[in-house]
């Protein structure tokens, strides 16, 4: 995920990255609905944008307390949704020096409605080979059977100040095109052998006053016996990073790093045996001009 910040006191513009993962993605067949939660944090530059976390929620199942949808489901590969209308969106800041948790209100609340987080999403099959032209000679996107992937947009609202809420002044998060990635988890993982996955990766990127998409390659050759890996994000917008992860159960973290680069993977392996794995990816220049770049990956 890749966020501005402005806030309305300064007017200031902060650009920052967010790793983030899926908490939960449902889909209701018979309804037609899908509901999901995004949740995710800064890696690199909270300091400097105040963000310690983000939960954003999107559509709504059956039973779950509204008619109102704001989605829809036509198969596992082609489904959106807007903001959820019956489970608030929460983002932690520090403000004023201070944590502050602010609740944000549904877009069906009377109450401070003009506050509520304007969010979409849709699956990449809803928009197909929109991003085919941004990959790398030789690198193809993933057709995984176990996940699926996509992109989000969205504006956030919060307070901007620790006591008049929002009738004072608020800080805007406004997020442009970002990708999100869901599956269904391995529940047995493999304990012996090694297994090569092989795909894409697709982000957002800041460079030194840009914003765009880029992509590029992905490979992640993983030990099952010993529990780590090595993942290379290769010809992202010019860049190739690498590095070891180390897993636990079907999750697996590390580093990655290459020239002035320097950034961070949360990766999951996906349906049977782990026949597939995805994940999110974040990373930023180290040296030289401002550079961020934050995503997710595929591969089988």
């Amino acid at each position: 995920m890749q966020c501005c910040s402005t806030n309305a006191r300064t007017n200031a513009v902060i650009q920052y990255p967010v790793l983030g993962e899926i908490a939960a993605l449902q889909t209701d067949p018979v309804s037609s609905r899908v509901a999901a939660t995004f949740v995710g944090t800064d890696p690199f530059t909270s300091t400097q944008s105040g963000l310690n976390a983000i939960e954003l929620n999107f559509g709504s199942l059956p039973n779950s307390g509204s008619n109102l949808s704001r989605s829809t489901f036509i198969d596992n590969n082609t489904f959106a949704a807007l903001e959820s209308p019956t489970v608030s969106s929460v983002i932690n800041r520090q403000v004023s020096g201070q944590q502050l948790t602010t609740t944000l209100p549904l877009p069906t609340s009377a109450n401070n409605s003009n506050f509520a987080p304007q969010l979409a999403m849709v699956t990449s099959n809803t928009v197909p080979g929109a991003a085919n032209s941004l990959l790398p000679a030789g690198v193809s996107f993933c057709q995984c059977q176990y996940l699926q992937w996509g992109y989000w947009t969205g504006k956030v609202d919060s307070p901007a100040t620790t006591t008049s809420g929002f009738a004072g002044a608020t800080t805007s998060d406004i997020a442009q095109i970002n990708t999100w990635i869901a599956g269904q988890p391995t529940v047995t993982m493999p304990t012996t052998g090694t297994a090569s996955y092989n795909g894409a990766a697709i982000g957002t990127v800041f460079n030194n006053g840009a914003s765009y998409l880029a992509a590029g390659g992905f490979n992640n050759t993983f030990n099952f016996g010993t529990n780590t890996g090595t993942v290379t994000i290769s010809n992202f917008d010019g860049n190739s990073l690498s590095g070891t992860v180390g897993g636990s159960g079907n999750i697996y973290t590390g580093s990655i790093t290459g020239g002035n680069k320097a950034g961070s993977v949360l990766g999951q392996f996906f349906g049977p045996g782990a026949v597939e794995t995805g994940g999110a990816f974040a990373f930023h220049a180290v040296s030289g001009p401002n550079y961020l770049a934050s995503g997710i990956f595929a591969g089988r």
